[in-house]
């Protein structure tokens, strides 16, 4: 017998997927099947705005196969020129779409036997009507605009009407064509109205067109643009009108022009003081210079507003144009303006106009300096003069103190000072505290804006008694956080005993603290800070402008001077009641 055997059989394990093979292979499908079906959609989407496209079409074309159909006398607008049965405007459901369909019809003169008013010149202008036809679609995923335009001839010869033509150009501030500006042109005795809008040269041409006397009202528009119009001879609140409603005579051509262009804005914001402070709810009244009549003259812009509680307002939707603000109350006066008063506006502008606000007194004089290009000049020097009285103000330069410390009106000291109406060592005479410094750091000072260009420190008195010791140190920032008290030198081991120059290395800070050390060797007497005040060109104040207070009435004698620039001279008589202002150039 054979033995048995026994055979051997080895196990493999088989090898799956891991977890991370999987998420890649479902991340890789869901690229995919994301990809597919956002191609499919697009494609959807294509073919819907297609067909769209092709509904706006086909529309059209039957809209101009239906006014072909008509008599050529009904070719035209109801209610407006030439007569006809065509709606302007009317809405349509077609294949599950609502369209809007707006019509035009112009007479058209066709220079192939003359033009009127031409050589040769032709007595029946309206040769043929032109049509256009603009759809658009409301709930289409074709957003677009379609037109379609036809020519449509009479039958016979055209014949003499006894009608005049009423040519309408538009153009903008810079005298260039307006293209697409919206006309209407209303007759009331004729009950006509006629909505149209301007070609590529800015003109529309209404031809053969019914006579009449001053009785074509006109009004231009554009979406983000001004607006202009005729206005009725004889009127109570217009009697004179600059432009008034067209007349139209027979055989002949009227031209009229209109100026519009895009509208733009003034942003008001009104200051206490030239370190940016709001002054809120000041009442203005707003005026342009462009008239719409004469004798009297009629502004065609005049508004009143007030600003609100950060003394701001915003003036939009304004023409180009030289506008002036004058307050609409007594108890206040402009003392200044960034940019010079009246401002400027040009088309298409977003304006920012600071204006400062100060408390009226019984006179006050605002000294205005610009070179020749009209710019205002800082850091001139202006000085009034009328016999022995002489007051001098630099233009741009703002100017602030402190006389007071009462309530702890500072931020810190060290103990060893009295702080009300001066600052003092504690103590009484013979026992003020000698061979010790006491220091108090002020209160911050926002001065509005980090656009400052320092200029004087001036410490009151600018003596002090026998062994006594005032020093100040001063420091500036934009954080509003990081002090580091510096001297003349711009280092903190040097201090300002007397009034003088401030140094350089604050120019371009907005925030100021100043530290006063006090000091003693002779225990009867104690140095002491009155007050102490800082001076700075600064983009808070009015840049051009000097304002004198309360100068008193007479004439004065003004000059304004500034290295580099000619001194300007010139004189105002200065009466009780508003204010008055002098604008002053300077050559450079």
């Amino acid at each position: 017998m054979h033995p048995l055997q026994t055979t051997h059989y080895k196990l493999k394990a088989r090898k799956g997927f891991s977890l991370i093979e999987i998420l890649i292979a479902a991340t890789i499908f869901l690229i995919v099947i994301g990809g597919i079906i956002f191609s499919y959609a697009n494609i959807l989407e294509i073919m819907s705005r297609t067909r769209d496209r092709s509904l706006v079409v086909t529309l059209l074309e039957r809209e101009v196969e239906i006014i072909r159909s008509l008599d050529y006398e009904n070719i035209g607008i109801q209610g407006g020129y030439p007569p006809g049965v065509i709606q302007q405007g009317r809405e349509i459901y077609y294949e599950g779409k609502n369209f809007t369909i707006e019509a035009f019809v112009r007479n058209i003169d066709d220079p192939f036997d003359g033009t009127t008013g031409g050589d040769p010149n032709d007595t029946a202008p309206a040769d043929y009507k032109l049509v256009q036809l603009r759809a658009t679609c409301s709930n289409c995923l074709y957003a677009g605009a379609d037109e379609v335009i036809a020519w449509v001839s009479p039958e016979g010869l055209e014949t003499e009407t006894g009608n005049g033509s009423l040519f309408i150009n538009v153009f903008d501030a810079n005298g260039l064509p307006i293209e697409d500006a919206d006309i209407t042109v209303e007759n009331d005795a004729l009950n006509l109205t006629i909505i149209d809008e301007t070609n590529a040269s800015g003109t529309l041409q209404l031809v053969d067109i019914p006579t009449s006397t001053n009785a074509y009202a006109i009004s231009v528009s554009k979406d983000g643009y001004s607006s202009a119009q005729t206005y009725l001879l004889g009127d109570e609140a217009n009697p004179n009108p600059v432009q008034p409603h067209a007349t139209v005579a027979s055989g002949d051509i009227t031209e009229i022009s209109f100026a519009i262009d895009k509208v733009s804005s003034i942003n008001v914001q009104t200051y206490s003081n030239s370190f940016c402070s709001p002054q809120a709810g000041t009442d203005f009244i707003q005026s342009g210079t462009k008239l719409i009549g004469s004798g009297p003259d009629v502004l065609k812009y005049e508004a009143s507003f007030y600003t609100d509680g950060d003394g701001q307002s915003t003036r939009s939707n304004l023409e180009w144009d030289n506008y002036s603000f004058i307050l609409d109350e007594v108890s206040t006066v402009i003392a200044g303006s960034n940019p010079f008063l009246p401002v400027e506006l040009a088309p298409d502008a977003d304006l920012d106009l600071a204006i400062h606000i100060f408390p009226a007194t019984t006179t006050s004089l605002l000294v205005a300096v610009a070179d020749e290009g009209g710019e205002p000049i800082p850091d001139a020097e202006v000085s009034i003069l009328k016999g022995s009285d002489i007051a001098t103000q630099t233009t741009a330069l703002a100017q602030f103190s402190q006389t007071d410390w009462s309530g702890s009106d500072y931020d810190s000291q060290d103990g060893g000072l009295v702080a009300s109406e001066g600052i003092e060592l504690a103590g009484a005479p013979d026992t003020y505290p000698t061979g010790t410094t006491s220091w108090l750091i002020s209160r911050t000072f926002d001065l509005g804006t980090a656009n400052t260009t320092f200029r004087e420190i001036l410490i009151n008195p600018e003596s002090q008694p026998s062994g006594t010791i005032l020093k100040i140190q001063v420091a500036t920032n934009n954080d509003n956080t990081t002090w580091s008290f510096v001297g003349p030198d711009g280092t903190s081991s040097t201090y300002y005993a007397n009034s003088g120059q401030l140094s350089g290395d604050h120019n371009g800070d907005q925030y100021l603290r100043y530290k006063a050390y006090l000091s003693t060797t002779n225990s009867g007497n104690t140095p002491t800070l009155e007050d102490i005040s800082f001076s700075l060109l600064s983009g808070c104040a009015p840049q051009g402008y000097a304002y004198f207070a309360n100068p008193g009435a007479g004439t004065w004698e003004i000059s304004a001077s500034k290295t580099g620039y000619a001194t300007a001279t010139s004189s105002i008589d200065i009466i009780n009641g508003p204010y008055q202002d002098n604008l002053i150039l300077i050559a450079q």
